[in-house]
């Protein structure tokens, strides 16, 4: 499972830098720590490769990022059992000097959950006002332990523990959840997979899974049908948190289909069978993904300002038929 699920956000975030289009914060969660660090510095490495460097200057910075000796790689760990405002404060001075090896800087915040009220505002303050060509990555298990304001500002991306086939037993154990809904409901953040399990239902869910697979087609082939299939079938999953689980949905779904764009031979990481279907018969350009990407960014950006959910996912498919 590891060295699979590296591979596979390797290739997205390779995406994200080819495209020039890498947010400035992350937020990694789940338990595979050593597999968020492999993929940071992967990351950095792809940042380097992408400077017009000459070739012997780009390996000897690499192998400065692999020997944990790249200038601009910052790693902040708690002291003790905290994160401390001194640490932020820290990063923030390191952050507003130049560079020393290129034109780009990344911190790396571990044990982000470990962060007391008064480092936490204070790298809140840091991600409100995003500079240029800086890069933040917070690890962390669980993305609830930390400010929902962090959460919001941050895209985003779990690593599913090592031993994964012990989480979908459990999901079918302890709640009756078939091996196909536990393969998706796994996928989310735990606050989410509570969320879902409370009221799980097998048709129902099946039925949430259809609905919002046939709305990312239409976002994808820019129908404007989008529009009537927000009004007339997402609308009754917009209360409560219905909403945040099927923005999730979405960018899980992107996240696979460019997966499979990226890497043809490679087959999607998530929901297999109805991407293959159907993605190879419309215009497969990965750029597609990262514009919806974008946009899907944008939603969760309204709804943290409380912008009613059918507006923002009108809005949603306005965009993407616009780009």
């Amino acid at each position: 499972m590891g060295i699979k699920q590296v591979d596979d956000h390797v290739q997205y975030f390779q995406t994200l830098v080819q495209e020039g289009t890498l947010s400035h914060a992350y937020l990694l969660t789940g338990n595979a720590h050593d597999d968020k660090l492999q993929v940071v510095q992967k990351v950095v490495e792809e940042l380097i490769k992408k400077e017009p460097l000459p070739q012997e200057e780009t390996r000897r910075l690499i192998d400065n990022v692999k020997q944990d000796q790249f200038a601009d790689l910052l790693f902040i760990e708690p002291e003790g059992q905290t994160v401390r405002i001194d640490q932020i404060r820290q990063l923030k001075e390191w952050l507003s000097t130049s560079s020393m090896e290129l034109n780009f800087k990344v911190a790396v915040i571990e044990a982000a959950d470990k962060m007391n009220t008064a480092s936490s505002n204070s790298l809140l303050k840091l991600l409100e006002e995003p500079q240029e060509r800086v890069y933040l990555f917070l690890l962390t298990s669980e993305a609830s332990a930390l400010l929902p304001t962090i959460r919001s500002r941050t895209q985003q991306i779990h690593f599913f523990d090592s031993d994964l086939t012990h989480q979908l037993n459990e999901l079918q154990r302890n709640y009756s959840v078939s091996d196909f809904h536990s393969e998706v409901i796994v996928r989310f953040p735990t606050q989410m997979q509570t969320a879902i399990l409370e009221d799980y239902d097998e048709a129902d869910f099946d039925q949430f899974l259809k609905v919002f697979n046939y709305f990312y087609k239409l976002l994808f082939t820019k129908d404007t049908y989008g529009l009537i299939v927000v009004q007339t079938h997402l609308k009754d999953y917009f209360p409560k948190t219905g909403a945040s689980i099927g923005l999730e949905y979405l960018f899980m779904l992107n996240h696979s289909v460019l997966m499979h764009l990226v890497a043809v031979k490679t087959p999607p990481t998530f929901q297999n069978y109805w991407i293959k279907e159907w993605v190879n018969q419309v215009d497969n350009d990965p750029g597609r993904c990262i514009q919806i990407h974008q946009n899907l960014v944008n939603v969760k950006e309204r709804l943290r300002f409380n912008v009613a959910p059918q507006l923002a996912y009108e809005q949603l498919v306005i965009r993407c038929l616009e780009d």
